[in-house]
């Protein structure tokens, strides 16, 4: 196991030019929806904007790193904060992400480190007897102020059937123990990507399918844990589960997963404070 340091370094002077943090409270009256906007390559590219988000997620976000590939984090459990801040025309990804790394040190005392570990990963092939899946003809372009529809009607497993209204994309649907997603001319990838957060690592594309593809996927979905009204939480129960997701692949798209261990780089928290110091 190896271990590097990775707290950032303010030597390199990469600051917003403004920014407020602020840890939200749970209120069940004055519900917060999460929400991340603005940035480079969006429509607002001088500003940054969480609301209501998971702090974890925004550590993970400022490392570049997917939530599956950290440790210790379950040490910050569900807290959310809102960070506004503003950030020069021009800031590349890569130096937005070290200015994120400098606000968390700065105002959070963040404290991490890279280590190479055994993990999850996973090779996508495609079942000896064929894959199902149904290639798309040649679909329109979705349009860009396009918006998902509404979900039709609930079948016999209380689940919605969900719409084609935006080609290239998969769109998803949870509820306690599953997990529908469905697929409108969309390329593999696009699925790899939903499924990986549920696997707990990376998929590795070995089909040489490079089509674009109308599907349906039921599979296991995640439990739930339930805000009460009085703020603490519980596990959800779930009536019943659909197939795991290797099963669902394997019956419904003709698709099979293989799970290995192999060696991978995991972020690994190891202080944070409690609090944010004052803006």
């Amino acid at each position: 196991m190896l271990g590097l340091a990775v707290s950032p370094s303010f030597s390199q002077g990469l600051q917003f030019e403004v920014a407020s943090v602020r840890t939200v409270e749970f209120s069940p009256n004055q519900p917060c929806p999460k929400s991340r906007d603005g940035g480079p390559g969006t429509a607002r590219p001088t500003r940054l904007n969480y609301t209501c988000y998971p702090l974890a997620e925004v550590i993970g976000d400022a490392f570049d790193v997917p939530g599956y590939r950290t440790s210790g984090f379950d040490r910050i459990g569900l807290k959310m904060v809102t960070i506004l801040a503003t950030l020069a025309d021009g800031t590349t990804k890569d130096q937005l992400r070290t200015m994120l790394q400098n606000l968390l040190t700065e105002r959070f005392q963040l404290k991490v480190h890279r280590e190479t570990r055994e993990g999850n990963a996973f090779e996508l092939t495609i079942e000896a007897s064929g894959h199902k899946l149904k290639e798309h003809g040649k679909p329109a372009p979705a349009s860009p102020d396009a918006r998902p529809q509404p979900l039709g009607k609930k079948d016999g497993y209380s689940m919605p059937e969900l719409p084609n209204d935006m080609p290239g994309t998969v769109r998803v649907f949870y509820s306690p123990g599953k997990g529908r997603a469905r697929g409108y001319a969309a390329p593999l990838s696009e699925l790899t990507r939903l499924l990986e957060p549920h696997l707990k690592g990376p998929i590795t594309d070995r089909t040489g399918l490079t089509g674009r593809y109308d599907f349906k996927l039921d599979f296991e979905g995640p439990e739930y844990k339930m805000i009460l009204p009085d703020g603490t939480m519980r596990q959800s129960t779930a009536d019943e589960f659909f197939p795991s997701i290797p099963s669902a692949l394997s019956k419904q798209l003709g698709l099979h997963l293989d799970r290995k261990k192999l060696p991978g780089e995991f972020l690994v928290l190891d202080s944070i404070a409690d609090k944010p110091t004052e803006n």
